[in-house]
């Protein structure tokens, strides 16, 4: 996956993402919601291979996300 910070350098600290309520992003928060966002219905088995974690610590951090407010709902797009 592309490194969302390339530009900034590797010489430079990540920044901290915050939500709007404060709560901080990490870069696997953020592997995670990219993921859902094209393909929320992929299993949660096949998120977690994607973000190197296991599958009660990616469907943990789902619901944080959640209960945080990041993830609002769920889609479908119709043709």
């Amino acid at each position: 996956m592309t490194d969302l910070f390339a530009r900034i350098g590797a010489r430079h600290k990540r920044p901290a993402l915050l939500t709007p309520a404060g709560h901080r992003l990490d870069e696997t928060d953020i592997e995670i919601l990219l993921l859902l966002q094209t393909g929320a219905r992929g299993s949660i088995q096949s998120i977690a291979d994607r973000v190197h974690r296991s599958a009660s610590t990616t469907h943990d951090r789902i619901k944080r996300l959640e209960a945080a407010g990041v993830i609002l709902r769920y889609m479908a797009e119709i043709d």
